[in-house]
């Protein structure tokens, strides 16, 4: 898998985080696939890399019609991104951008696993819209589904206000 580019969602001017996948960069087990289906309240993601809760299916929504959307970046990596109103195992970092927005009227930040710090996504934060303009989710995650695996254990919480 190709590093991090930037400019641009995806893009991080920290080191290349820790790929996936087994000892000297061979395949690691596979996550199953997140099917676009309903939503099962108890069912936990877990980071890819370390196996650190994220987000549950119960969180996941729908942005522009979709929950999952393919999109690229600047560099042309391509990303499988489900959205999600909560994420409490990720962190965001670095400076808040509006440059090569997949979703119009948003902002990004990266996002990072809280526990191992592996790249899983971005944090979108809507920005001021004009009198008039159509509704749009105030903020959510978009995370890359191939770094993340649906398991049991422990639930996030959502984090206090």
């Amino acid at each position: 898998m190709a590093g991090l580019a930037s400019p641009g969602p995806g893009a991080s001017a920290r080191p290349r985080p820790r790929e996936p996948g087994g000892p000297a960069g061979r395949p690691g087990p596979q996550p199953r696939r997140l099917p676009a289906e309903a939503p099962r309240p108890g069912a936990m993601i877990r980071c890819r890399a370390c196996g650190a809760p994220i987000t549950r299916r119960a969180w996941a929504i729908r942005v522009r019609d979709a929950h999952e959307h393919t999109v690229f970046n600047p560099a042309g990596l391509v990303f499988r991104i489900g959205c999600f109103v909560e994420a409490p195992g990720v962190r965001p970092f670095g400076p808040r951008s509006t440059a090569f927005s997949w979703f119009p009227g948003h902002a990004w930040m990266v996002s990072a696993c809280a526990g191992c710090g592996c790249h899983l996504g971005w944090l979108f934060l809507a920005e001021p819209s004009a009198p008039g303009a159509p509704a749009r989710p105030p903020v959510f995650h978009g995370l890359v589904l191939d770094r993340l695996v649906e398991g049991a254990g422990d639930s996030p919480s959502t984090p206090s206000a």
